[in-house]
């Protein structure tokens, strides 16, 4: 059967209508097209419908996410047995939305007693001595943050870098903003003193 040049041009417009109908957030968009024949012209074709043939095509999205994590601190340079508290910002640039991103910190060793005070955002996290793990799932333009909490534990420079995750499925079109680092000292705490004494406090002129 040779179909008019008519039924082939509505084929295409509706495959081009139906595939601008994807939208980010799916997991598939599927495509339908539907032909019938012209009029005057009888489709013998045993798999078509009342002379209406219909086409599926069911396709996986790939999810696009821009994820950037930024790391700070208030008090990066403490004494040792003072606190050091550091604040995690995740932010999604979109356009897709992503559901448990993950993201990793490894406190540095010279930094002890590691506590999260806070997740919020979409994100929560748990500490493994000093390593916080945790995941948050954002819609396009949403920001989480975490917050953290260490002890300086030894003297000497730290550098603490944190790093984000998309999850299985997603793509990240800009890697390089995944990481944040904060560097910081911790000096020493030494307890001086200093008495002075004499042994002949009371003598007399020329003694």
């Amino acid at each position: 059967m040779r179909l008019h040049w008519r039924a082939l041009l509505a084929l295409v417009y509706a495959l081009l209508l139906l595939m601008a109908g994807a939208a980010y957030g799916q997991t598939a968009v599927q495509n339908v097209a539907r032909v019938a024949s012209p009029l005057g012209v009888v489709n013998t074709n045993p798999s078509c419908t009342n002379g209406v043939c219909t086409a599926l095509d069911a396709d996986p999205v790939t999810g696009s996410a821009d994820l950037s994590l930024t790391k700070a601190s208030v008090n990066p340079n403490v004494a040792v047995g003072q606190t050091v508290t550091f604040t995690l910002t995740i932010r999604n640039a979109g356009p897709s939305p992503v559901t448990n991103a993950t993201f990793t910190d490894v406190v540095p060793a010279n930094l002890s007693s590691v506590t999260i005070l806070s997740a919020s955002g979409g994100a929560t996290a748990t500490v493994a001595g000093n390593t916080v793990n945790g995941t948050t799932s954002l819609a396009s333009g949403a920001t989480s943050s975490v917050v953290v909490r260490a002890v300086a534990s030894s003297a000497g420079g730290y550098t603490n870098t944190a790093s984000v995750t998309p999850p299985s499925g997603t793509t990240d079109p800009v890697p390089g903003n995944n990481t944040g680092t904060q560097t910081g000292t911790i000096g020493s705490v030494a307890d001086l003193s200093l008495t002075k004494a004499s042994v002949n406090p009371n003598v007399a002129v020329g003694q």
